[in-house]
């Protein structure tokens, strides 16, 4: 049962869950399949395009999806007795790897024309996620929150180096990835999140709240990673929530939860504006499933429903461009967006109108409108996302904050105005 003070909490939200936006949503489904499940979309451009799950849930047949045209048409590859196909990535435009159920791992060297086992060590438990250095080393994401580090080669090994909790099999449970070739990062269960700045050699544990039940991360710089995830994975009348931290993992945000139901995925264009997708799923319930995706313009710190007009969970998002965003899910969805920007209400972002400096500071901090800009609601955060101070900037005026008494740490300034909403990370020092 949930307190009056959780439920006080949740009722803005299922109202507004209860409001349908469709009729101003860019999504479209591109496809009347409605027996295929997906679990996830790698785009090597925006022509070629590849989507991998299962042909049913009780099927023991894996799918693989491919566009060479922007999603206008797919084709179809079935692996016979594979099991589910839970993650896909590409090397090149040639080489590329799938897997998930059983342990299974599959190869193309022919850009997805075919596929072939390739060679893979006993995984005691099916994974959630999987990543490829190279052909020689990956890392694996079992769903018993088990990471390994998978070396092929003639007799290939698997080595457990971590653990993140169970992830529950479920397509968007659980993420193994990395931001660039040495800076690698996981999440799954109990709220924990790892994080490598060394090719993967060793991993640091920079929890959140344990609580939180992670399905997915998004690294958009060294500093700034947004996690999503729900309080449940099998129970579809848990609700969906999302961190941030804006140091790397030290400190996170409180939790805010904003969805009536789990949160799969998120993908970012860049460090303000990204999109999630989650929903109800059809395997825990045959009689109430639901789809639904959010968008936010202030770095995940705040979320607006979009759509959740879809009659199944959605597992996966990719942003491919400014122009183009795909989303997959269960029973056979596959949407597309080719207006993003319009359809979620958020802009590209123009040179910032207001100046702050100095930053890093310490007695004090100025932020300064631009004369020829609109006024500005403008916020300070602490790192638990608490609000410090708050101001209305007129425009061509400036505001000086007097910082002498808050702690030394990292803070954020959130400027709203009518078109859009940005995030700065300020640190405070001696």
């Amino acid at each position: 049962m949930r307190s009056a003070k959780q439920m006080k909490r949740i009722l803005p939200v299922l109202l507004l869950f209860l409001i349908s936006t469709s009729a101003h949503s860019q999504w479209v489904q591109l496809n009347t399949d409605s027996v295929h499940d997906y679990s996830a979309i790698y785009f090597l451009n925006s022509d070629t395009g590849f989507v991998c799950g299962v042909e049913n849930y009780t099927s023991g047949d894996g799918i693989i999806l491919r566009t060479l045209d922007g999603g206008d048409s797919w084709d179809t590859t079935r692996l016979a007795g594979t099991g589910w196909l839970m993650d896909i990535q590409f090397l090149n435009s040639n080489i590329g790897f799938t897997g998930g159920e059983d342990g299974g791992i599959y190869k193309t060297t022919d850009m997805g024309s075919t596929w072939t086992p390739f060679p893979s060590c006993s995984f005691p438990y099916d994974f959630a996620s999987f990543y490829f250095h190279n052909s020689d080393t990956a890392f694996v994401l079992s769903f018993d929150g088990q990471l390994k580090i998978y070396t092929p080669g003639t007799i290939p090994t698997c080595s457990i180096i971590g653990n993140v909790g169970a992830t529950g099999f479920i397509p968007g449970t659980g993420e193994v990835s990395f931001y660039s070739n040495s800076i690698g990062y996981v999440a799954g269960g109990n709220g924990k999140f790892l994080k490598s700045i060394d090719f993967g050699n060793s991993w640091q544990n920079f929890n959140c709240d344990s609580s939180l039940y992670i399905h997915d991360a998004k690294m958009i710089d060294f500093n700034q990673i947004i996690i999503v995830g729900g309080t449940s994975w099998t129970n579809s009348n848990e609700f969906g929530a999302s961190t941030v931290s804006f140091d790397g993992g030290v400190s996170w945000s409180t939790n805010n939860i904003f969805s009536p139901h789990n949160i799969m995925a998120t993908d970012f264009y860049n460090n303000n504006f990204g999109i999630c997708v989650g929903g109800a799923n059809s395997i825990f319930s045959t009689t109430y499933s639901v789809g639904s995706i959010w968008s936010t313009n202030d770095a995940g710190m705040n979320w607006m429903l979009v759509d959740s007009s879809y009659s199944d969970q959605l597992t996966d998002i990719l942003i491919v461009n400014d122009s183009l965003a795909f989303a997959v899910g269960m029973n056979g969805k596959i949407l597309r967006n080719k207006a993003l920007f319009g359809s979620v209400g958020i802009e590209e972002v123009k040179q910032e109108s207001v100046s702050i400096f100095p930053n890093p500071f310490s007695k004090y901090i100025k932020i300064v409108r631009d004369e020829k800009h609109q006024n500005s609601s403008i916020s300070i955060l602490n790192s638990s996302g608490m609000l410090v101070s708050k101001e209305t900037l007129l425009s061509g005026k400036q505001w000086i904050v007097d910082t002498s008494l808050w702690s030394i740490g990292v803070y954020f300034l959130r400027i709203v105005t009518s078109e859009r909403s940005t995030i700065h990370k300020i640190i405070k020092i001696e």
